[in-house]
């Protein structure tokens, strides 16, 4: 079930990716508390996979953190 909500949650992140900005960044934001759920239930059955995960985790959060876009370079080159 967790999956199932998991794969949901990347499918409406690239339906976003056509539509509003601020629907990406909800979108973004509920895939990161998905992982955040499977990340504690991991944690409750097995410590190998908890770490991993959780180093999988990281790398993804930080992949998006560097790759989005501030609102004011793209002001910038609108205004250019």
């Amino acid at each position: 079930m967790l999956l199932t909500y998991f794969i949901i949650d990347i499918y409406d992140y690239h339906i976003a990716e056509k539509t509003m900005k601020t629907k990406k960044i909800i979108n973004i934001t509920r895939i990161i508390v998905s992982l955040l759920i499977l990340i504690n239930f991991l944690k409750n059955t097995s410590k190998i996979f908890y770490e991993i995960f959780l180093l999988l985790f990281l790398f993804i959060f930080a992949f998006l953190l560097f790759f989005i876009k501030s609102p004011t370079k793209t002001k910038q080159k609108i205004i250019n």
